[in-house]
């Protein structure tokens, strides 16, 4: 024998009263349109276009909120971006100064090496020239000299 869920001492129903579970919800008094099947219709068809309004203001939600993240997003790195060219460029600008500081200071110690080169031959070409005056002085004054004249007041006893 099939197995059914009327009973005889029941009268059966001719159309289910609810279809699906979410087509009445806790709370909701559906009784005042028991007996006019077409308000409960368009009862249904209002909460059905309600929800879907609200489905359609979510999704409009999630899409701006999901645009507002992208242009963070994009306006951050932006951000980021002129912060390191920014970075980058007074960084160059450092080094350009730096640099510029080392070739002066090089240039200014090869001037005083060269200055002090200068004075060092100077002072030797002077040490040299008066070492020579000085030699020529003794040799004139040894060529010069009584004995080597043969200067005859020299030789008298």
């Amino acid at each position: 024998m099939k197995r059914v869920t009327e009973r005889s001492d029941l009268a059966s129903k001719q159309v289910p009263e609810y279809i699906s579970g979410c087509r009445q919800f806790e709370g909701e008094d559906l009784s005042k349109y028991r007996y006019c099947p077409f308000l409960l219709f368009l009862d249904y068809r209002q909460r059905m276009e309600t929800n879907a309004s609200l489905q359609k203001e979510w999704v409009k939600e999630q899409k701006r909120e999901h645009q507002w993240e992208r242009e963070n997003i994009a306006r951050e790195e932006a951000e980021y971006a002129a912060q390191t060219e920014a970075i980058l460029r007074a960084r160059g600008m450092m080094e350009d100064d730096i640099t510029m500081r080392k070739n002066q200071q090089l240039k200014e110690l090869q001037e005083f090496n060269k200055r002090l080169a200068e004075e060092k031959r100077q002072r030797e070409k002077n040490w040299r020239d008066n070492q020579e005056a000085m030699n020529q002085h003794e040799v004139y004054r040894t060529n010069m000299s009584d004995i080597m004249t043969e200067n005859e007041a020299t030789t008298k006893s």
